[in-house]
């Protein structure tokens, strides 16, 4: 059972790394003033936080980056039980490769938009669980059986 969490680790590491995320932006205060409207209530949790959120999201995603290079230095074809998810997601060389490239690229994303999003007075603190989510449903459709 512990080798179907293995192959599966790439996709779990990013989903419950958005999860949290997402529970992070959402009950956290505000880092500027134009999160909070009248008499102090907080009407934007993630104001302000986009650097914070950026480098957490960047961190998360090179995990699963990492996790995809240990998937594929034990090979996917040498963990048992990789068969019980078979028909829904196929975990092999070619899914561990693209999740490696969608993780990387997620990362970079997340890095450049820790700075662009404030300069451009676009600092939402959602896109970042949102760039997460997008990424494990592309790594999901990389390791899909059948479309």
């Amino acid at each position: 059972m512990s080798e179907v969490f293995l192959g599966l680790s790439p996709l779990l590491v990013v989903a419950v790394g958005a999860l949290l995320l997402m529970l992070a932006e959402a009950f956290g205060r505000p880092a500027s003033a134009e999160g909070f409207g009248e008499n102090g209530v907080v009407v934007d949790a993630g104001a302000g936080r986009s650097g914070e959120l950026s480098l957490v999201s960047a961190v998360i995603l090179l995990a699963g980056a990492a996790m995809s290079i240990a998937v594929w230095m034990v090979g996917p074809e040498a963990l048992e039980g990789l068969d019980k998810v078979q028909p829904y997601l196929i975990i092999d060389r070619f899914t561990i490769f693209f999740c490696f490239v969608l993780c990387l690229g997620g990362a970079l994303a997340a890095l450049f938009a820790g700075g662009y999003l404030p300069e451009h007075n676009l600092d939402r603190g959602e896109f970042f669980p949102l760039l997460l989510f997008s990424t494990v449903g592309a790594m999901a459709l990389a390791a899909s059986g059948d479309i």
